[in-house]
């Protein structure tokens, strides 16, 4: 089984298929088949509300999505105060510490 880099409450990029390029977060993960669960919030005009929209997505067409420099990246880990932290490789920012928007879209 391969190493799943992504939980539950993360914010992620989709690098291929048919949904190339939505930014959504992780609903649940099914580590037996390797699915995510993606909620991608969708502003529907015409009635002017916002919907949930949930997909379902191989992590490997997933890449972790840093808010702070607005670029998908990999996640490593590192040690600080004998605490394990993962964070972001392209920026070095810690995922724990990133706040995420409500509205994805904006």
């Amino acid at each position: 089984m391969k190493k799943i880099f992504v939980k539950t409450g993360d914010q992620v990029k989709v690098i291929s298929g048919s949904k190339k390029g939505m930014i959504g977060q992780v609903k649940s993960l099914n580590k037996k088949h390797g699915l995510a669960c993606i909620v991608d919030q969708k502003i529907i005009e015409k009635d002017s509300f916002s919907k949930d929209v949930s997909f379902f997505f191989h992590i490997s067409n997933l890449m972790n999505y840093d808010f702070r420099v607005k670029k998908a990246s990999r996640i490593g880990s590192k040690f600080l105060n004998q605490k394990k932290y993962r964070y972001f490789k392209c920026s070095g920012n810690l995922v724990e510490e990133q706040i995420f928007p409500k509205n994805l879209l904006s």
